[in-house]
């Protein structure tokens, strides 16, 4: 397992070192996966454009900010390096 992932290919290589790290913890390749499939799930009955975007916009808050946060926050690896409290 990698000590450190920023090297990982969804990790931009620009910015400075906390935004590589807040968009690492997004992991956004699953992120949009599954963000896709609920939108597409959405379109199953009567298209609303209100709908899909809040469906949307609900699965990327919970699953790529909560849950990988939280995941990364309270996870026994660190694979992000120890991420002070404080600033979160």
């Amino acid at each position: 397992m990698l000590q450190d992932r920023t090297s990982e290919w969804f990790v931009p290589k620009f910015g400075s070192r906390n935004f590589r790290v807040t968009i690492g913890l997004l992991f956004l390749p699953y992120t949009s996966i599954v963000t896709c499939f609920a939108a597409w799930g959405s379109l199953s009955g009567s298209f609303e454009t209100e709908r899909l975007i809040a469906i949307c916009v609900i699965y990327f808050l919970a699953l790529g900010v909560s849950a990988h946060l939280l995941d990364a926050v309270g996870g026994k690896t660190k694979p992000w390096g120890d991420l002070p409290k404080r600033k979160l």
